[in-house]
């Protein structure tokens, strides 16, 4: 992997080659000048403008010093600028103690440079520290990001499968449930159908039903009517009945008070005898039947009774026969009305029956 350079660095790299430079220059300085100390000086050659000139002097050789490179070149003015500034009449003591104390900040520099240079060890060993940790960051964020990746493909493709196995299901439902609606429409459509069948025919029925209340409402009338006759005719009848046991006790009455007259007319019937008894005693058998209501019995019936003896004719007994025979039309117009009342009350409860079934709506 490169290695990426920061303006920290490039500004750091300038410093130490710098000082570097600087300590250099100083040290060649000062090796240049200290040949020219002591009992044992030499004298060194300038190479001027002109013809060289031979020197012994350190603060003119300091002067005179310049280096090809420009930051060792940078130490040498700073030893210039203090020769500069030491008179020109000071003694070489003097220049050796300033020499002394720049070589002092020389090394102190150099310290200053060594901690630097430790620091930035220290430093680089951290980012070195760093970098490693970010490298495996970074390897664990792009395994991170491709695993994710790989589950969210594989979540995708379940989640397709999914869909697509919910698509399906969902449109074999939607079929079933449309056959179920077209089913259901149809079976609303039969009911519709026969809901309005259902209507006619309750319609149809209102009106049987109508004509049926019409027709009970008449029968009821004719009933009535015919049940007013009936009890009318049951009175006559009780009135009848009461007379005719009257008439009976009546008849038993007349047969003990003339059983003495009907011997004597049997027995003169026997011989044949015709004498004017037997015509007052028709007359009177004919007043007796007169004055007790039977003057509506016919005159055959009368004659025969007298033929066969007043004694066997039963007056009750003609008497609620000729009532019944008289009552036998009205009881069968009231058996009729009856059974043809019956009949329709039968077919309006068959027809109630039909249409609301057999929970006795109606």
């Amino acid at each position: 992997m490169s290695h990426i350079v920061s303006p920290t660095d490039i500004e750091e790299g300038r410093s130490e080659e710098c000082h570097t430079s600087e300590d250099e220059s100083i040290k060649i300085e000062d090796d240049a000048v200290e040949l020219t100390l002591g009992p044992r000086g030499r004298n060194v050659v300038l190479d001027e403008f002109g013809s060289p000139k031979v020197v012994n002097d350190g603060v003119t050789i300091a002067r005179a010093i310049e280096l090809p490179d420009p930051m060792e070149n940078a130490g040498v003015a700073l030893i210039r600028e203090v020769a500069s500034k030491t008179n020109d009449s000071a003694d070489e003591e003097q220049v050796a103690s300033e020499i002394a104390i720049l070589k002092s900040r020389g090394s102190a520099s150099d310290a200053r440079l060594a901690a630097a240079h430790e620091q930035m060890r220290s430093a680089e060993e951290d980012a070195a520290e760093w970098k490693w940790k970010y490298d495996i960051a970074v390897r664990e964020t792009k395994a991170a990001l491709e695993k994710a990746a790989n589950v969210q493909e594989r979540t995708n493709k379940e989640t397709q499968l999914r869909e697509d196995a919910l698509r399906e299901e969902f449109s074999s439902h939607l079929v079933v449930k449309e056959d179920e609606i077209k089913e259901k429409n149809r079976r609303i459509e039969y009911a519709e159908q026969c809901l309005t069948t259902l209507n006619l025919e309750l319609k149809a029925a209102e009106s049987k039903m109508q004509s049926y209340g019409t027709e009970i409402s008449s029968l009821k009338l004719e009933i009535k009517v015919l049940v007013e006759k009936l009890e009318t005719a049951n009175a006559k009848a009780q009135s009848y009945d009461k007379e005719a046991r009257i008439l009976e006790q009546e008849k038993i009455h007349l047969e003990q008070r003339y059983q003495s007259e009907f011997e004597r007319f049997a027995e003169v019937h026997e011989d044949g005898v015709n004498s004017p008894d037997l015509h007052v005693l028709s007359s009177k058998k004919g007043v007796f039947l007169v004055l007790h209501g039977a003057s509506s019995l016919s005159e055959e019936l009368i004659k025969a009774s007298i033929q066969r003896g007043v004694t066997k004719f039963n007056v009750n007994t003609e008497v609620r026969k000729a009532y019944m025979n008289s009552l036998s039309n009205p009881k069968q117009d009231l058996v009729h009305v009856m059974a043809s009342a019956k009949e329709a009350m039968k077919a309006v409860v068959a027809e109630k029956m039909r249409l609301f079934g057999s929970s006795g709506k109606a």
